[in-house]
């Protein structure tokens, strides 16, 4: 769920506040352009922008780096699961209303390669999991670092700090 809710928000952050919060004022200086050379200007100075609001900046290549890291756990993760729900699956069929399971074999009854490869597979995830807390955690101090140091003049980082602890969801846990 903690994974999921920092996707979502980062996603939310990426496509609300940066791409279409900075369409309609780029829309709205093409509209007032006079020449070609300033619908170039205006297009350029959106993408400076977003450049720097999605964090592709020098100036936030740790913030960037640990995004990444998120994502890379985020992907590795998908793939866990999978082999999880691969190996640990049984067959389902419905009838009506009811679940009608083949026989549910115990884990402590599998055969010795599968029962090992469910155990590797969720001592996997509890590790993947550890991970984004850790750099989750370093990921919103370095925020409110950068923040404080700014004295507020960089709007977009507290922007992104606000998205991506919706509700105070990571601060409430933290403490």
């Amino acid at each position: 769920g903690r994974l999921m809710h920092f996707i979502n928000n980062l996603h939310n952050y990426l496509m609300e506040r940066c791409v279409y919060g900075e369409w309609d004022d780029m829309t709205q200086a093409m509209m007032e352009a006079a020449s070609v050379d300033d619908l170039r200007e205006v297009h350029l100075s959106y993408l400076r922008r977003l450049h720097e609001q999605c964090l592709l900046n020098p100036k936030a290549k740790v913030v960037a780096i640990q995004i990444r890291k998120i994502l890379n756990i985020s992907l590795q993760c998908v793939g866990a699961i999978k082999r999880w729900i691969r190996l640990g699956s049984q067959r389902v069929e419905w009838e009506g209303d009811q679940v009608r399971r083949q026989e549910h074999v115990p884990y402590s009854a599998m055969p010795i390669e599968e029962n090992r490869g469910l155990t590797q597979s969720l001592i996997h995830l509890d590790d993947l999991q550890l991970r984004f807390k850790k750099t989750n955690e370093f990921l919103h101090i370095l925020l409110a670092t950068q923040i404080k140091r700014a004295h507020d003049s960089v709007q977009h980082i507290t922007d992104v700090l606000l998205r991506l602890d919706y509700n105070h969801f990571y601060k409430n846990s933290l403490a």
